[in-house]
């Protein structure tokens, strides 16, 4: 570990920097968007590489902040003792009304490291719309009706879920917000998804 300069972010472990070829060339357009990092979590890359090559990104003003998607709170602790608490401002779980296992150990250990919440699937992957019906597969061109894209059907997918959600908008005035409307804020506006 290099020494800790006031006013900088602590330089993470030594490389040999294949974690820094895969944030340039191609990938570097993955750099671009408004909080940039790790879309999931690498275990094919030792942690100490990835979270060195992070940090450069964000020295070499590359990005301002990073965040990361769907790490589990071992690897959330695993980064905060090697690089610290700073490097990353966000964490991006998913969350919504039928799944709201971040709510445990997610938020409240993000919460105590100043890591905001940028939550994904709010819709539950579009259960929450309605466009699932009990005792039906899925409608062709769907999400869940693409093997590709349904890699996390089981979280949210389940008749039980489905009838709750055709019941709920079965008995909605035309006049009301539907479902997905009324979910959203719900979900947006918890104390506990917003730190």
């Amino acid at each position: 570990m290099g020494p800790d300069v006031p006013g900088r972010r602590r330089p993470v472990g030594r490389a040999d920097r294949p974690a820094d070829r895969r944030l340039t060339a191609p990938s570097a357009h993955r750099l671009r968007g408004p909080l940039p990092g790790p879309h999931r979590f690498d275990s094919d890359t030792p942690v100490e590489e990835t979270l060195e090559a992070f940090q450069r990104v964000v020295d070499q003003g590359k990005a301002r902040y990073l965040g990361f998607s769907e790490w589990t709170p071992e690897q959330i602790r695993t980064a905060i003792d090697i690089a610290g608490p700073d490097l990353f401002v966000a964490s991006q779980p998913q969350y919504s009304m039928l799944w709201q296992a971040p709510e445990r150990e997610v938020f409240p250990l993000a919460a105590a490291h100043h890591m905001s919440q940028v939550v994904w699937s709010p819709l539950a992957q579009g259960i929450l719309t309605g466009k699932y019906l009990p005792g039906r597969s899925a409608p062709a061109g769907s999400r869940f009706a693409d093997p590709a894209t349904s890699v996390t059907k089981d979280v949210v997918w389940s008749e039980a879920a489905l009838e709750a959600v055709d019941r709920a908008l079965g008995t909605a005035p035309v006049t009301e917000p539907t479902l997905a409307t009324a979910a959203t804020p719900g979900i947006t506006h918890r104390d506990r998804a917003r730190p």
